[in-house]
């Protein structure tokens, strides 16, 4: 899954800001998210703070919430689904999710970032937004991050004056037992600082591992039985 779109009402220096993060027209992806992106800026414009907000709000796609009064949305899609993911967090957390059909609305997004619409479901239990696009907010639970699993976030912060990896003052502790404890409990949020250098390097010790099992239980399916035994044969005749 792929974060195809970004908005942001407003947040420090971001104020109307949307950028676009699929292939222009006439590119043979056209319209599909970009593989790689980079935000390259002077000192002071936002890349960190654009890259924070994305990071609390996919966190808060779980049990995480944005930081009071801030705002996102991103629209996100795979090659089964495309979707828009809102929340922000004025006292009370809100979190929106529904279908990319919305864009054919004349006014929807004024209506997401109507604050009295949200206030309104605190008092009225439900909203002038829910009522009128009921049948495109989806099932949230559906599309959560969820911990055991694939979904992966590794929140690594910028270098700055204050560098707060430059406390590290030994090689991490990593241990075997630690990286394979991840078989058992491995959330999908990461977040790189001194005080979790040991969990992150026996995190990459855990995939190393995760790695080689896929790698053997793919070659003992019996499908792949045959091209494994052909495969050996050939080695052992070149030789």
């Amino acid at each position: 899954m792929k974060i195809s779109k970004i908005i942001i009402p407003e947040y420090n220096q971001f104020k109307n800001f949307e950028i676009d993060l699929t292939y222009p027209e006439n590119h043979p992806k056209a319209g599909q998210p970009l593989d790689k992106v980079c935000f390259i800026g002077k000192n002071g414009t936002g890349k960190s703070t654009l890259l924070e907000l994305i990071s609390y709000s996919l966190g808060s796609m779980s049990y995480r919430d944005l930081r009071n009064s801030e705002k996102i949305i991103l629209k996100l899609q795979s090659d089964e689904k495309k979707f828009y993911f809102y929340s922000f967090v004025n006292n009370e957390s809100f979190k929106y999710y529904f279908s990319d059909d919305i864009e054919k609305e004349k006014n929807w997004l004024n209506d997401l970032l109507d604050e009295n619409n949200h206030l309104t479901s605190l008092l009225h239990g439900n909203s002038p937004f829910n009522n009128k696009y009921s049948k495109l907010i989806i099932n949230d639970e559906l599309l959560e991050l969820k911990d055991n699993s694939d979904d992966l976030i590794i929140d690594s912060p910028s270098e700055t004056a204050d560098n707060r990896l430059l406390g590290i003052s030994d090689v991490p502790q990593a241990t075997l037992n630690g990286a394979l404890n991840f078989f058992k409990n491995n959330p999908f949020y990461h977040y790189v600082s001194n005080s979790s250098s040991n969990d992150f390097w026996n995190y990459l010790i855990y995939l190393i591992k995760k790695r080689e099992d896929e790698y053997i239980k793919f070659q003992n399916l019996e499908k792949n039985q045959d091209n494994f035994s052909s495969l050996c044969y050939l080695i052992v005749s070149i030789y």
